[in-house]
């Protein structure tokens, strides 16, 4: 995407989507499921990174 401030509401809310689903909805769930969960907030914190950084160029 090439609108940071798009980039960052979306990775905002996909870091609170996996957060909450890490938190709240994790009790039984595979090692592997466990870790695409955190894979996944990990990419949203790096967009959400990324576009601050885009944001504070301009």
């Amino acid at each position: 995407m090439n609108n940071p401030k798009q980039t960052l509401v979306i990775g905002m809310a996909a870091v609170a989507i996996s957060g909450a689903m890490i938190l709240f909805g994790s009790e039984g769930a595979s090692p592997a499921l466990r870790t695409l969960q955190y894979l996944f907030c990990a990419l949203g914190l790096a967009g959400v990174i990324g576009a601050l950084v885009q944001l504070s160029r301009r």
